[in-house]
C-alpha cells in the first residue's frame, strides 16, 4: 500500500511545537511497511517553511531531505509542467 506524505505532515513531524506533532508521530509509527510517496513540490514547500528559521533548522531540513532521498521506501515524484497543471 502507498501513502502520500504532504507538507503539513512533514512540518508536524519536525516541529515539536506544532499542534499536530503528537498525531503525526502516532501516524509515523503506523507507516511501517507502507511505501511513502511525496513530490518535489512538497519538499520545496518544506524547505520554504524552514528557510527563515535559522541555520539549525535549515540544516535539519536538508538532512531530512537527504534521508528521504536515500530511503528506498520513499518515492519522490519529480516536478513537471504536467504535475503542476
Amino acid at each position: 500500500m502507498r501513502v502520500f506524505v504532504d507538507t503539513s505532515y512533514l512540518i508536524a513531524i519536525l516541529e515539536p511545537t506544532d499542534d499536530r506533532h503528537e498525531k503525526a508521530k502516532t501516524v509515523s509509527r503506523s507507516l511501517d511497511g507502507y511505501q511513502q510517496v511525496t513530490s518535489e513540490m512538497v519538499l520545496t514547500e518544506l524547505l520554504n517553511a524552514f528557510c527563515t528559521r535559522g541555520k539549525f533548522f535549515r540544516q535539519m531540513v536538508l538532512n531530512v531531505l537527504d534521508d528521504l532521498r536515500s530511503d528506498s521506501n520513499v518515492e519522490i515524484i519529480p516536478q513537471s509542467s504536467e504535475l503542476f497543471e
